[in-house]
């Protein structure tokens, strides 16, 4: 691939062959073989994943049209199972009822903390999950990189963290 902004899915991205922060960070912190297994493997969900992931798209893309909301105290029932198994064929995130307010209320947050920052009203302009690609020269030749801002605009790129933590 050649150096450039790109519209990939997730998919896409995770499969590029190229080093990535999440890469470097395992490298550093762990070693070259946790690193390269990190690369080949496929992305896991966990519950702390999927609400990430739910609150991006509320955040990034405007609202709840990304999300099916499923009615279902967790997804042990096989009627939950399928509507789950459903959403997800049609390109929507499942969630259950019971996690949409705790999600809203994680973008409230996040909305409330970039509106009373320098960067107030940040998705006036710009694109959600743009991916960059570029090239890194060393003596031994050409690295290719990406990175996968969640927000990209001409004045700034937005990376949103999220945790049940705090």
């Amino acid at each position: 691939m050649k150096p450039g902004i790109y519209m990939l899915t997730m998919q896409e991205y995770l499969a590029l062959d190229a080093l990535s922060s999440g890469t470097v960070h395992t490298l550093l912190s762990e070693s070259p073989y946790h690193a390269r297994h990190a690369q080949i493997t496929e992305r896991t969900s966990s519950k702390e994943a999927d609400i990430g992931t739910y609150a991006h798209a509320m955040l990034l893309e405007g609202g709840h049209h990304a999300l099916t909301v499923i009615d279902a105290p967790d997804w042990r029932t096989k009627i939950a199972k399928e509507a789950r198994d459903d959403a997800r064929a049609t390109g929507k995130l499942p969630i259950l009822a019971h996690k949409v307010k705790e999600v809203e209320s994680m973008v409230a947050s996040a909305l409330y903390f970039l509106g009373n920052s320098e960067i107030s009203n940040p998705f006036s302009d710009g694109k959600a999950e743009q991916t960059l690609v570029w090239t890194e020269t060393h003596d031994d030749g050409e690295v290719l990189c990406k990175a996968r801002p969640d927000w990209l605009s001409d004045r700034y790129m937005i990376h949103y963290k999220t945790t049940l933590a705090s």
